[in-house]
């Protein structure tokens, strides 16, 4: 899920400040007055510019601030990474393991890690 919406008029911000990852890892931008510009178009969320396809979008998931977005494992890996190697989001809040990896500048998440994002995710129904 991205926030990417006004938290006072849920209207698209074409910015975003937090992402939580199948409730197994939640990201805060590191910046108050700055977030990543995020665009949606052509079956893709471009974050920066940097696209990465998805199957599914809704506006407003759990409240007027989040967008849900399912994709891809890999482009969920692939997102991760780049994020982590950018350095402008930190974590809030994750499982165990997800919050070790991205406080570790040395690793990476890994096609490993996808069952942990799901199990995390199925909790959370």
């Amino acid at each position: 899920m991205f926030c990417c919406n006004d938290y006072r008029n849920g209207i698209f911000e074409e910015k975003v400040s937090a992402i939580d990852v199948a409730g197994g890892l939640r990201l805060g931008c590191r910046y108050a007055d700055w977030s990543p510009r995020m665009r949606v178009k052509n079956g893709k969320v471009f974050i920066a510019r940097k696209g990465f396809p998805y199957l599914y979008y809704k506006e407003w998931h759990g409240n007027w601030c989040w967008d849900l977005t399912h994709l891809y494992g890999a482009d969920v890996l692939m997102l991760l990474n780049w994020l982590k190697q950018k350095d402008w989001f930190d974590v809030e809040e994750g499982e165990t393991r997800m919050f070790n990896v991205w406080k570790n500048k040395s690793a990476s998440f890994l096609d490993s890690d996808l069952p942990i994002f799901e199990k995390c995710a199925i909790g959370s129904l």
